[in-house]
């Protein structure tokens, strides 16, 4: 009875241990795939779901602005990256690294 019962509590530790390293951490390669125009469904299916929405503005010519904000993971350890996503109409139409200076999307390379 003892023998079982620790073979079943080291399945499950096994079990719980293989599907949390399922779980999809975005890293920052994965902004490679990033490209001017796409869509926020496109985003949302390459990153999933984003950290937080910073802002949503209109315009005066009338078109929707808003900000998705992405967690990205660099190699090390605590090196997590916010970006914003501008997306204007549902298009991306420029994304940056927060505290980065504007247009440096260099990534660290």
């Amino acid at each position: 009875m003892k023998k079982s019962r620790i073979f079943f509590i080291a399945i499950c530790s096994l079990v719980i241990f293989s599907l949390t390293g399922c779980i999809s951490t975005k890293n920052v390669k994965m902004l490679e795939q990033v490209e001017m125009g796409m869509s926020k469904e496109q985003a949302r299916l390459l990153f999933g779901e984003p950290e937080s929405i910073k802002g949503i503005s209109k315009g005066t010519d009338g078109k929707i602005t808003e900000i998705l904000v992405y967690s990205f993971k660099k190699p090390g350890p605590h090196q997590n990256r916010l970006y914003w996503f501008y997306f204007t109409d549902g298009k991306l139409v420029k994304w940056e690294q927060v505290g980065k200076i504007q247009g440096d999307l260099s990534l660290g390379k």
